[in-house]
């Protein structure tokens, strides 16, 4: 059942229950800071306390089993040199696909986080501020897209980790995403600022897996744009026997964050600008893209968020369509009217599509995807 909470400015509603929306995707449209402090602080309130219930009784925010055995999030394997694989929890939920890690924020935890590389920034829900102290490090915002606005805030994180692997202290932006923060249900998104600093992971479905190269580097500078280099032999730690064609991405970085954009292929149409995108439960384009491509509408409705908004989109057959010079098997898509965090992008890559390969490897430094990668 969906759980309707108190609105923002008469526009936004959190809701919650009734199963995970497909994905949460930052937005792009302008920012406006509110004045009035204290009438802001007032309404933040009302978003933190009206938008469904949230208990870490019997544990059911959290996911200790993907830490180390007798490991905990305040205890000293969080300290130690980190690690370079980390354990995932992969969800099937009715045709798609969610995978999570175990995040530990300030020896609290652990928190279950969507893994997702489509995520230019990483992000809290609203409910982490209920179990963690988290001093604010810029002023409250309000953001805006068409018929939705969501407050925004932004703390400062000192000491966290991906599982046993201790992260570089970061500002997090913090906003409400429907139907995250309830029991069972992941507390926020890991994106690609963070994902990018190891300069590449593999990500195995199968073996539940994900893989880091190496320790965490600095952050990736703004304004920096990595075009694919498919010539670039790949990380040979993480790119195996049997792995596939090398596949050429742009990696782009702004002071919003990192995003990565593969080129996919509708028959003979295209290429269009796709982000390749972990914490999407099911690969989406943008209705106008459906729309020109004449793809076959399949009847069913789907939710889908974009930061902080819950919106239905209709679904529809891929056909045949490929990523670079990958063939992918035709199936449901979603398509959503802003179904993208990057601009310019018309869709994105979805774990239902990446699952079917078994895993893939993206390296940040290079601008390179091998999809179906390792042994």
């Amino acid at each position: 059942m969906r759980h309707e909470g108190s609105e923002v400015g008469g526009q936004q509603r959190c809701s919650g229950g009734g199963g995970p929306p497909d994905r949460a995707v930052p937005s792009r449209r302008p920012v406006v800071e509110i004045p009035g402090l204290p009438l802001l602080l007032l309404a933040i309130v009302v978003v933190l306390s009206g938008c469904g219930s949230s208990t870490v009784a019997g544990g059911r925010t959290t996911i200790p089993s993907l830490l180390p055995a007798g490991d905990t999030c305040g205890g000293s394997a969080a300290q130690v040199p980190s690690p370079d694989r980390v354990d995932l929890e992969v969800q099937h939920l009715d045709g798609a696909i969610r995978v999570l890690v175990a995040v530990c924020v300030d020896g609290r935890g652990p928190f279950p986080f969507v893994l997702d590389t489509g995520a230019s920034t990483t992000l809290f829900d609203t409910h982490l501020l209920d179990y963690v102290r988290l001093g604010a490090d810029a002023p409250p915002e309000i953001l805006h897209q068409p018929g939705c606005a969501t407050v925004q805030l932004h703390v400062a994180v000192p000491r966290w980790s991906l599982g046993s692997t201790p992260l570089t202290a970061q500002s997090v932006p913090v906003i409400r995403l429907p139907g995250f923060g309830l029991a069972g249900q992941p507390m926020g998104l890991l994106g690609s600022d963070v994902l990018g600093r190891f300069g590449a992971i593999r990500v195995d479905y199968v073996a539940r897996i994900l893989t880091l190269d190496g320790p965490e580097g600095p952050a990736l500078p703004p304004g920096m744009s990595v075009a694919g280099n498919t010539a670039d032999p790949g990380p040979s730690d993480l790119v195996g026997v049997g792995s596939g064609s090398p596949i050429p991405v742009d990696v782009r970085t702004s002071a919003s964050g990192t995003s990565v954009v593969a080129q996919v292929s509708f028959g003979v149409r295209g290429p269009y600008p796709f982000d390749v995108a972990s914490g999407a439960l099911m690969s989406e384009t943008t209705a106008t893209l459906a729309a020109g491509l004449g793809l076959t509408g399949t009847g069913p409705v789907r939710s889908v968020t974009s930061f902080g908004c819950t919106t239905s989109a209709p679904m529809a057959s891929s056909g045949h369509w490929s990523i670079g010079s990958i063939p992918l098997a035709p199936g449901p898509i979603v398509t959503a009217l802003a179904a993208t965090s990057s601009p310019g992008a018309e869709g994105l890559i979805g774990s239902d599509t990446l699952s079917s390969l078994g895993s893939f490897v993206l390296d940040y430094r290079s601008g390179t995807l091998y999809l179906g990668s390792g042994a």
